[in-house]
């Protein structure tokens, strides 16, 4: 998913929604990482509430979630913990991912500028993950927050996501 949203970076691609769990996709993406977290002495905690459906594109969503994993993991490389959590604010209408880790935090150098993710810390500036990510969002009609975890001390990536109202 990550190589392909790379090659396909110049391509339009429109999402194509569907009424969904968010809390189901983000659960498949943390089932198929914990085994490699697990092996680097990463301790992953869910924390998945009862959820609205979303209008979602199941796949493209799925890989927002991977790249914010990941990136949790990377900053984490003598192990730590990780907390996914999904929640639904009803006060403001949205549902909520939250990846955060125990790192050592988002460097404002590569943080949120007025128009988005300004750069990477990956080697060579080959992180795409958080521009892959913020334009996954937007195309759901939501936005990607980055900021520091309170209770695990190190980064957190928030996506919300307006949440369809209940039938």
């Amino acid at each position: 998913l990550i190589v392909a949203a790379s090659l396909s970076m110049n391509r339009t691609r429109s999402a194509v929604l569907r009424d969904a769990c968010v809390g189901d996709a983000l659960d498949e993406v943390l089932v198929l990482m914990e085994p490699s977290l697990r092996h680097r002495g990463i301790d992953l905690t869910r924390a998945l509430g009862s959820t609205p459906p979303v209008a979602m594109d199941r796949d493209r969503m799925k890989q927002a979630v991977l790249n914010l994993v990941v990136n949790a993991s990377d900053a984490l490389p003598d192990g730590g913990s990780v907390l996914a959590t999904c929640l639904h604010d009803t006060a403001r209408g949205v549902v909520t991912i939250s990846i955060e880790d125990s790192g050592p935090g988002i460097d404002p150098a590569y943080g949120d500028g007025p128009d988005g993710v300004t750069g990477s810390s990956k080697p060579f500036w080959l992180g795409l993950g958080l521009r892959v990510c913020r334009e996954i969002v937007a195309e759901h009609g939501g936005r990607l927050l980055l900021g520091r975890s309170a209770s695990l001390g190190g980064a957190a990536a928030t996506i919300e996501l307006p949440a369809r109202a209940a039938a």
